[in-house]
């Protein structure tokens, strides 16, 4: 299967779908490439709408990284932005990339933070700037 294959990419929304099952607060999710384009979403969420998102949380994982680096605090492990309606938790991957959902205000927040990881951990490496000419 080639980087750019189609296929893949529906993989990724097909288990970004699945962690929605799995973790029923999921509103949405979304993978992105390292340089912040969509690679999978979640149905509900539209394709604008992600876009949107994988530039905030593109801009976040750059701004947590630089801060640990600065602060000699190791790696960037994982973002949590705590909202009054919301949470939204963002898994970086080692290569640039990183996964995000986001969850109404009422989700346990270390659920979903473990299920990203455990999903980050699965299929990080596959994620790659490769698949974003397949995602557009």
């Amino acid at each position: 299967m080639s980087p750019q294959d189609p296929g893949r990419l529906a993989m990724f929304s097909d288990v970004l779908t699945q962690l929605t099952a799995k973790v029923p607060k999921i509103a949405h999710a979304v993978a992105m490439s390292s340089d912040g384009l969509v690679l999978a979403r979640t149905p509900r969420l539209s394709q604008d709408r992600a876009e949107t998102l994988c530039a905030a949380v593109s801009g976040e994982v750059s701004l947590a990284r630089s801060t640990a680096k600065f602060l000699e605090a190791g790696d960037h492990v994982y973002s949590m932005l705590v909202m009054d309606l919301g949470v939204l938790v963002v898994q970086p991957t080692p290569d640039g990339s990183a996964l995000a959902a986001l969850a109404p205000e009422l989700a346990d927040a270390a659920d979903l933070a473990y299920a990203l990881a455990d999903l980050a951990q699965r299929i990080g490496q596959q994620l790659s700037p490769g698949l974003r000419g397949a995602a557009r």
